[in-house]
């Protein structure tokens, strides 16, 4: 009996011992009080295309209990019926099970979303639950998504008639390069959207007509659907020798390599592209890159972008009114002139392809930027061809001031234009800003917003 009353008292203190050494976030609590908490109390997905697979967010599960839970079951609300897909440390739904947690670790959870079309126009929502189940405590995360259902257009998809429309409803998502046939037109209504993938690009062999108004604006953007900040995200749109009439009207053009890649070379001085009431903004090299094409431009911002603003080659008729070209390098450092001018185009291989004359009209606009003292605007000339700049009542930063001074311009100003705050793009003249009331008549009665122009207009595409 006393040998046995040893041995007891032995493997007593033996398990004491071990229970005593065991690290305290390594022993098991039942307690229902020991809850879990999140990283989010909701995963959501901001505009997943039908059809397509969302981006992955993830969650991560915290115990911020000293012992180690057991979460005995992780599932969706909706079952076999959602479409969410969740992965837990390596391991999907529902094979998660039984899974411990120990005192004051986390695991991380990765949630992804199918959406299948619903046939509709607007936007929709789809929602869930990832239930959580702890010592007979039931804890969730709400999952959310934006769905929209989209129209895919791929290359040989397009060409079903030589004129099309396209319309406000559902977004078209490019998923390669379109293009526009020679003698053909592509019409885009008000309100339409277009989205496209890396290396796409509109490519323009006939006409683009785009009719956005500033209530609703075509936007023309990455498939991502960035807002700002991220330049070359897709082609931009290129129109080529045989283009013609083109007009681009309450446009947004954003995230591409180029804005707009105008090739036309014709003889005649009527306008090849005409802009009215645009946005061209986060372009990875310029926003407008022309090889002695015919543009006019009305109420149009060009700004942020890596390289120039407006990069002209070849020659060229190029008339501004109430245009606003402005890049401040908040993200990047630029090198080159807002305003690239050039009687001359250049092939690979440096020689001289096109040489021809150049003229370069503005009025009650604004080329400007955030370069300190260099030239905002820097022409490059032929001798043999004729040059034509001229700017009136504009305000201008640049070192050729021989070439803008009289003719109502502000030049070089030290309090620059005073925009209300361009780290946000927001252009418009604050209340000390030189450029109000500097403007004269030109017969452009709203702004690029759509409110109306007074008897004396603001300079720039903002009215105050």
């Amino acid at each position: 009996m006393k040998e046995f009353t040893r041995k007891f008292i032995v493997w007593l203190s033996i398990i004491s011992c071990v229970w005593a050494c065991i690290p305290e976030e390594e022993l098991s609590t039942t307690d229902p009080s020991a809850e879990l908490s999140f990283s989010e109390k909701a995963v959501v997905f901001d505009t997943i295309y039908t059809a397509l697979p969302s981006i992955t967010r993830w969650l991560t599960v915290y115990n911020p209990n000293k012992r180690a839970v057991t979460i005995s079951n992780i599932y969706l609300g909706n079952q076999a019926d959602s479409p969410y897909d969740v992965i837990v440390n390596g391991r999907p739904l529902p094979e998660a099970k039984n899974v411990r947690l120990l005192g004051g670790d986390s695991l991380l959870v990765l949630v992804k979303a199918s959406l299948a079309a619903r046939n509709e126009d607007l936007p929709f929502i789809v929602y869930d639950s990832l239930m959580f189940e702890t010592n007979g405590n039931r804890q969730n995360v709400k999952l959310l998504a934006w769905g929209q259902d989209v129209t895919f257009v791929r290359y040989n998809d397009y060409i079903t008639s030589c004129n099309n429309t396209w319309t406000a409803g559902k977004p078209y998502i490019l998923m390669d390069s379109l293009q526009i046939p020679p003698d053909c037109k592509l019409t885009m209504e008000a309100g339409t959207q277009i989205y496209s993938r890396p290396g796409a690009k509109i490519l323009v062999d006939g006409t683009l007509e785009i009719l956005g108004t500033p209530e609703k604006k075509v936007i023309l953007a990455d498939f991502r659907q960035l807002k700002d900040n991220a330049p070359g995200q897709w082609g931009g749109l290129v129109f080529n020798q045989t283009s013609k009439i083109n007009i681009i009207r309450g446009a947004e053009i954003r995230n591409a390599n180029t804005g707009l890649d105008v090739q036309i070379s014709d003889e005649d001085i009527l306008p090849d592209l005409t802009l009215e009431n645009t946005i061209i903004k986060n372009m990875l090299q310029a926003g407008i890159k022309a090889i002695n094409a015919d543009i006019s431009l009305t109420n149009t911002l060009i700004t942020n972008c890596v390289a120039s603003l407006i990069d002209v080659r070849g020659g060229g008729n190029y008339t501004c009114k109430h245009c606003t070209f402005t890049s401040y390098s908040f993200d990047f450092a630029r090198e080159l002139p807002a305003v690239l001018l050039s009687t001359t185009y250049k092939n690979q291989d440096g020689k001289p392809q096109i040489v021809q004359p150049l003229s370069w009209v503005m009025q009650n606009s604004i080329i400007w930027g955030g370069n300190g003292f260099s030239e905002e605007i820097l022409l490059t000339r032929d001798p043999a061809v004729e040059v034509t700049i001229r700017a009136e009542n504009s305000l201008l930063k640049t070192r050729i001031q021989e070439t803008f001074s009289g003719n109502g311009n502000l030049l070089n100003i030290p309090a620059s234009p005073l925009f209300i705050d361009p780290s946000i793009l927001n252009f418009r003249p604050d209340s000390l800003s030189p450029i109000i009331d500097a403007g004269v008549q030109l017969n452009v009665a709203e702004d690029i917003t759509g409110k109306k122009r007074d008897d004396k207009p603001d300079i720039g595409a903002y009215e105050r």
